[in-house]
């Protein structure tokens, strides 16, 4: 499996995945305003801690 973005590509082997949840989304045809909301409200759940992104 292959993921790209822009020039980045990262392949994904299925021993690597045993362990692991991708999770993301994509905002193509958002538009600006929908675009501009959705970044609003992920940092605003990152300062008051409600999303707790673990790496």
């Amino acid at each position: 499996m292959t993921f790209r973005k822009c020039a980045m590509s990262r392949t994904v082997h299925g021993r690597e995945l045993k362990e692991a949840t991708i999770q993301g989304t994509a905002l193509w045809y958002a538009t600006t305003q929908e675009a501009a909301d959705a970044l609003a409200a992920v940092a605003a759940g990152l300062n008051n801690g409600v999303i707790q992104p673990v790496v």
